[in-house]
């Protein structure tokens, strides 16, 4: 609970006590109501499983007795610009009525019976089996308290939205398209529906005869749908230990496979935020003239020498899928690039073929973003880097915790500042770990739980001569990573991968 103080203004008329949620309040107003004409019988005994609430004494006083299960304390309200926030789960009871006392009461939720509590013993024993679940369980993943945090900005947007009547492709969308083109230094961000869009759309807008594609074995399912999609062939290049491309099978492939026919694209994956040697990468570019396109749905805000990743190739294409480090709430996806022909294309092609209405210059697709979209990505990006620098605090403690002989940690990239999208360690006996760890009330998760190729509806792919992928396949095991974790929960998460 917390104190809270509303400015009064004076003047010949009178006091006016304005509150403002946006700026007064940690939560949108829904409801509020007064309680007068009150005798001196206690009341209240209940507490709200989803409803905050701020209880002022807008005229006379009473007392205010709060119990969270474990401490309590008591409150004297007297003031009339003077409120209490109750956060939810603690049990309230008020007494000492003065005969004049009039107590408004500002809620968060609307009225719904089924979020009080009203019986104390079951009121106990919510808040005990809460907060051991707190205490014992750690999520490999979790947006609760991020979402938490920002929900009120985030409302007050989308209520913007809303009031404007601005849902598809409004200046919110313009807005987040040049913020995340200045944040990333680069000339052109087009917004667009979709991660898996992105990466099609920016395909596309190479217009290529004759193209075939290349990727790293351990690419999500993306890129071979958007190659099937196209109908445009596509082969696999095996993976070097640190689980990203391996440049020295990309190159000995164009030294034995090189066409002049055929106009090669790479699309390199930059998985868990991490980075291949770009400058070599580049040089490759430049001696084989292939087009290269960066998937990096993973790595926002991730460097290569202080250079964003996804703005060395031609185009660089992005996923704001919520589990994303710039996560939407919902779906969206962006391509950035410095070519500001392809940049015209994807703006094109994503709104039907057209920029002005009725006018169709390309045949395009409709993978246009939602405008409540761009403008919480806008909120969110200004997070971004705050968030990616508390990845990157629980990473090194990890690194410099894990002591397991049996676990492989992937090594660190020498000038790749990696925003650690996910926490990844190698063990033969993964199966094993995650089954003691999840018994010690630590969830963890596995990306991917086989190549996509070993699926039914890729089969036909059948790669060979991937022996470093075959190796590592079956060992790879996400550690619990997001930037609100604590590092005493990543210590305790170290403690039993070192007992194991």
């Amino acid at each position: 609970m917390s104190k809270l103080h509303f400015k009064t203004n004076t003047d010949i008329r009178g006091k006016l006590i304005a509150i403002d949620s946006e700026f007064d309040l940690p939560f949108d107003i829904k409801r509020i109501f007064y309680i007068k004409d009150l005798d001196n019988k206690e009341r209240g005994f209940h507490a709200h499983k989803k409803c905050l609430q701020v209880l002022v004494a807008i005229q006379g006083s009473f007392t205010l007795k709060l119990d969270n299960g474990f401490d309590k304390k008591e409150f004297i309200l007297n003031k009339y610009n003077d409120g209490i926030l109750i956060p939810l789960f603690n049990y309230l009871t008020m007494s000492n009525f003065s005969d004049d006392c009039i107590i408004m009461v500002i809620c968060s939720y609307k009225y719904d019976e089924t979020e009080y509590i009203r019986d104390y013993d079951e009121f106990l024993e919510l808040v005990r089996t809460n907060a051991i679940q707190n205490t014992k369980n750690i999520s490999n993943f979790s947006l609760k308290k991020q979402t938490e945090t920002i929900k009120d900005i985030i409302m007050n947007k989308m209520e913007d939205i809303i009031d404007r009547n601005a849902f598809v492709m409004g200046k919110d969308v313009l807005e987040f398209e040049n913020k995340f083109k200045d944040y990333n230094k680069i000339q052109n961000c087009i917004a667009i529906s979709n991660g898996c869009s992105a990466l099609k759309v920016s395909i596309k807008s190479l217009q290529l005869n004759n193209p075939k594609i290349l990727v790293q074995a351990n690419t999500y399912v993306a890129v071979p749908l958007v190659c099937e999609e196209l109908n445009i062939p596509y082969e696999v290049i095996d993976i070097n230990e640190n689980l990203l491309l391996d440049l020295d099978k990309l190159e000995k492939y164009f030294e034995n496979n090189m066409d002049n026919e055929i106009n090669y694209i790479v699309i390199i994956v930059h998985l868990y935020g991490n980075s291949v040697d770009m400058h070599k990468l580049m040089k490759m570019k430049k001696k084989y003239n292939f087009k290269l396109i960066e998937d990096a749905a993973q790595a926002h805000g991730s460097e290569y020498d202080n250079k964003k990743l996804g703005t060395f190739g031609d185009l660089g294409c992005f996923s704001f899928y919520p589990s994303k480090n710039l996560g939407a709430f919902g779906e969206g996806g962006a391509i950035i690039t410095n070519n500001n022909d392809y940049a015209k294309f994807c703006k094109y092609y994503r709104n039907y073929g057209s920029i002005k209405k009725y006018e169709w210059e390309i045949i395009g697709s409709n993978e246009r973003m939602h405008n409540l979209q761009g403008g919480i990505l806008s909120i969110k990006l200004d997070f971004l880097d705050k968030w990616n620098k508390n990845r990157l605090k629980l990473a090194n403690v990890y690194i410099d915790n894990i002591k397991n002989v049996k676990i492989k940690i992937l090594t660190p990239i020498d000038k790749c500042v990696s925003n650690y999208h996910l926490f990844i360690i190698l063990t033969k006996e993964r199966d094993s770990l995650k089954d003691f760890l999840e018994r010690n009330n630590i969830s963890c998760a596995i990306h991917y739980p086989k190549p996509f190729y070993e699926s039914n509806a890729y089969e036909h792919i059948n790669p060979s001569n991937i022996p470093i992928m075959d190796e590592f396949k079956n060992d790879l095991l996400s550690l619990p990573m997001y930037p609100e974790l604590t590092v005493e929960d990543v210590m305790s998460v170290c403690e039993k991968i070192n007992e194991f």
